[in-house]
C-alpha cells in the first residue's frame, strides 16, 4: 500500500472503526425497512425519515467520540466545523431513501474522510444485502473484505453498459447531452442509486452518469472507484471534491471516460 494519508491511523484501523461505522448503520436503520414508516419531504422534496435521522445520529456520535478533532457533513443535520481540522467525514446513512421507503434492498449508507476536501477513502454499505465496500484513493478498494482486481479490457461507448439513478436528474442542457449519450450507449439502465458505482467498482458495468448530486451523494465514492482502477470526474473532469457542482461521470477505463465526456460535452 501507498503512504497512509491518515499518518499516524493505519489502514487496517481506518477499516476496524469503519466497520463499526457500518455495523452502527446496519443496527439503527434495518429495524425500519419494511416496516410503516412516517416519511417527510424537505424543502428540495426528497424525502426523510427518522430511520435516516436516526442513523446520521447515530455515526455523528461515534465519530465524534473517536475523531472529536475531526469536522463532519451529514446530508441530514449539516455541517459540524472543528477550526484548524484538514479532516471531514461526510455522512449520507441512507442513499436511495425512495427505494428504502418502497422496500428495495439496494439503499445504502455512504460515508467518506476528506482531508482539505478531497476524498481519501471511502465506505459504501448496501445494508440489507450485506454487502460492503471500502477504498483508499489511489491505491485499492475492499468488497466484502476481498482486494477488488482492478479494472481490465478496453469498452467502446457503444458497447457500454452504464447506470443512471433517475433520467430526471437531468434538466435544460444536461437533458440534451444525455439524450446524446443515451443514443449512442449500449444499454442504460435506471434505480440503483449509489449501488450501480458498486457495480461498477466489481466490472458488472462499464459507466454512471449522473446530475444534480450533493457532496454526500458521491464523495465516497470517488476512492472505492479509484481504488478499483476505475475513473470518476465531473463532466468537465476535472477531481470531485467537497465544492464539485455535483455531475459525476464514472469509468470502467480512461479511454471509455473520454468518449463519455466527449459526448456530454459537443
Amino acid at each position: 500500500m501507498s503512504d497512509n494519508p491518515l499518518n499516524n491511523l493505519s489502514y487496517d484501523s481506518l477499516i476496524t472503526f469503519a466497520k463499526t461505522l457500518s455495523q452502527c448503520a446496519r443496527q439503527t436503520a434495518l429495524p425500519y425497512f419494511r416496516s410503516n414508516l412516517t416519511i417527510e419531504d424537505k424543502q428540495d422534496l426528497s424525502p426523510v425519515t427518522l430511520a435516516d435521522q436516526n442513523t446520521e445520529r447515530a455515526l455523528i456520535r461515534l465519530i465524534k467520540n473517536t475523531f472529536p478533532e475531526h469536522s463532519i457533513y451529514g446530508e441530514e443535520f449539516g455541517q459540524e466545523i472543528q477550526d484548524k481540522s484538514e479532516y471531514t467525514w461526510v455522512i449520507d446513512p441512507i442513499d436511495g431513501t425512495r427505494g428504502f421507503v418502497m422496500g428495495i434492498p439496494l439503499f445504502t449508507t455512504l460515508i467518506a474522510l476528506l482531508k482539505n476536501g478531497e476524498p481519501i477513502f471511502g465506505m459504501m454499505d448496501a445494508l440489507a444485502l450485506n454487502e460492503r465496500w471500502f477504498g483508499f484513493k489511489d491505491d485499492l478498494s475492499i468488497f466484502n473484505d476481498n482486494v477488488i482486481n482492478k479494472l481490465q479490457g478496453y469498452k467502446s461507448l457503444q458497447d457500454a453498459q452504464i447506470f443512471t439513478t433517475t433520467p430526471k436528474m437531468f434538466a435544460g442542457e444536461s437533458l440534451l447531452a444525455y439524450e446524446r449519450l443515451s443514443k449512442q450507449a449500449k444499454a442504460l439502465r435506471f434505480g440503483c442509486d449509489a449501488y450501480g458505482y458498486g457495480q461498477l467498482a466489481l466490472g458488472h458495468a462499464d459507466a454512471v452518469v449522473e446530475a444534480d448530486l450533493k457532496p454526500y451523494d458521491f464523495l465516497a465514492l470517488v476512492p472505492i472507484l479509484k481504488g478499483a482502477g476505475a475513473i470518476i470526474s465531473d463532466w468537465h473532469g476535472k477531481p470531485l471534491t467537497i465544492n464539485s457542482n455535483g455531475y459525476v461521470v464514472a469509468s470502467r477505463n480512461a479511454a471509455l471516460h473520454a468518449d463519455i465526456l466527449a459526448c456530454l460535452n459537443e
